[in-house]
């Protein structure tokens, strides 16, 4: 296949590359002491597990391509902050990261797989009840995408950079949650 041009050494090198990337997110998901491991190798002195996801997904920018049909969106802005903060700087909504292209714009909370999605208990005939993090997760997201969606409409500081006019929003393919 290298020989009749299917498959370049690049090709082996990004294909390497995500087989390691997704080695590391399984030992993120699934070992919970992993992260300090993986902090530690990496050089980050100030660390949380949540810092230490976001700095995995800078570092393998394709997974957030996957799963989104595969169109690959580039991370804008990390800790991006969506509303305006009180003068102490508190109340303000900060997601983990704002995600776009030409035609889309994502934005992007991070859970630590640890977030309990369901409750110790059921709920009534016999379904499963939502853990409270499930339920201040979506919250949380939808707040996001509710100030998100306003501060972008109103200041659009990527609107150069993806090539829309000063009076094109990045909103305009319509929202989806």
């Amino acid at each position: 296949m290298i020989n009749e041009g299917i498959i370049s050494s690049k090709d082996i090198v990004n294909t390497a590359f995500r087989k390691r990337g997704l080695q590391i997110f399984s030992d993120l998901k699934n070992n919970s002491e992993y992260w300090k491991t993986y902090a530690e190798a990496n050089g980050l002195k100030k660390h949380s597990e949540e810092k230490v996801w976001q700095y995995f997904f800078e570092k393998n920018q394709w997974i957030f391509g996957y799963g989104l049909d595969y169109r690959y969106q580039e991370i804008l802005q990390r800790e991006v902050h969506l509303s305006y903060a009180e003068l102490d700087g508190s109340n303000t909504v900060i997601g983990d990261y704002l995600l776009g292209d030409n035609f889309f714009t994502t934005f992007v909370e991070l859970k630590k797989p640890s977030t309990l999605l369901f409750a110790n208990k059921g709920n009534r005939s016999n379904s499963w009840k939502l853990s409270n993090d499930l339920i201040e997760s979506v919250s949380q997201i939808l707040e996001h995408k509710a100030s998100g969606l306003i501060r972008l409409d109103s200041v659009c500081p990527y609107s150069r950079r993806f090539g829309l006019s000063s009076h094109a929003s990045p909103t305009n393919e319509g929202h989806f949650l």
